[in-house]
Parts: structure tokens; sequence; C-alpha cells
């Protein structure tokens, strides 16, 4: 039995103001040769853009976060990764 958005607290307001949205926002890209919004990103935030293994299993990571957020994480003794 599907569950309604009202029962999360959406409002029906609340679904059609993100379908809407839905076509303002980037494509998602569909490989690692892509230009990044910089300006669609708020201001505070770092970018770090990280190029991860050797040709041609090369992967691309963008981690954004805020300053707060990195001193959090340099406190960390373990990170997991799903």
């Amino acid at each position: 039995m599907p569950i309604s958005a009202e029962a999360y607290g959406f409002s029906s307001s609340s679904k059609q103001t993100n379908s809407q949205r839905q076509f303002i926002r980037p494509k998602h890209p569909s490989s690692l040769d892509f230009e990044l919004n910089e300006p669609a990103i708020p201001d505070g935030l770092l970018i770090a853009d990280i190029d991860v293994g050797t040709a041609p299993n090369m992967r691309q990571h963008l981690i954004v976060a805020s300053t707060r957020q990195l001193e959090l994480l340099a406190l960390v003794k373990y990170v997991l990764v799903c």
C-alpha cells in the first residue's frame, strides 16, 4: 500500500514546487566530461575536485563542504565509505 506524500508532511504544493524546480536543475552528467556550474554552488562552500585511480579506470570525486564540516571531519578517526 503506497503512503501518500502528505503522510510525510509534504503538501501537494510542495510536490508541485519540486516538480517545477526539476526544469531549472542541471542535468546529471553521464560521463566525466562535464563543466561544473560553480555559480550554482552556494557561497561558503568549498569545492575539491579529486581524480582517483589510473586510466582507463579514472574516477572523479567532487567534495562540497563547509568549513565547519571539514573541521568535524578532521576529528573523525574512521570513515565508513559505502
